[in-house]
């Protein structure tokens, strides 16, 4: 038709910085109908564009940890486990707890607390593959999907994400350092169950 409408392009300015434009352009032609250029308008929407990217980002990750949430993580769930319902291929779905977190909230207080959340994440997340997903699924408990995990491999990495924390020195106050533990459950699937409820 020779119309382009609120279509969005990332184009690239002189100084090196990208931002997104809106382009509405309709095709001119000569007497003879061949096309000679396009004449619109761009509209430049970057401010707009990255408003929703970081939406986007906040409704699907906690805000504490980085990771993604229980929401977004139940979604991912539920892809992966279509996905080994189509193919042959296994997952493994591995839930962690902290021990005893409340005692933690209740003698250093939620800011605390909340900081050594940051940081067992970060803990955790060092010792997955990059294909695998680690969620805060609600306070102190974490979920991580092992995409194409043998139940040997999942098992390894589920042990080694429990020592790593337990091995950790966490600091809540200058001089005063303490140690967490952290119970881990585990399930493959399909073998396990065939849906989020049952893993």
């Amino acid at each position: 038709s020779g119309e382009i409408r609120n279509a969005e392009l990332v184009l690239k300015r002189k100084d090196g910085r990208k931002i997104v434009v809106l382009e509405n352009s309709r095709a001119v032609y000569d007497d003879h109908g061949r096309m000679l250029y396009y004449e619109g308008t761009l509209t430049d929407i970057t401010e707009a564009h990255e408003l929703s990217q970081q939406l986007s980002y906040e409704a699907s990750h906690d805000a504490l940890t980085g990771l993604i949430n229980r929401r977004e993580f139940e979604l991912r769930l539920q892809r992966a486990i279509e996905s080994a319902q189509i193919g042959d291929a296994r997952h493994a779905l591995c839930y962690l707890d902290l021990d005893n977190f409340k005692v933690i909230n209740d003698k250093y207080g939620h800011s605390i607390g909340d900081r050594l959340l940051a940081s067992v994440a970060a803990v955790l997340r060092r010792e997955l593959r990059q294909m695998d997903m680690l969620a805060r699924y609600a306070g102190d408990e974490f979920v991580a999907i092992m995409p194409m995990a043998s139940t040997a491999m999942a098992t390894a990495v589920a042990e080694r994400m429990r020592n790593a924390v337990e091995e950790q020195l966490f600091s809540v106050r200058t001089g005063t350092m303490i140690g967490l533990g952290l119970s881990v459950g585990f399930a493959a699937f399909p073998d396990s169950g065939e849906t989020t409820e049952e893993l």
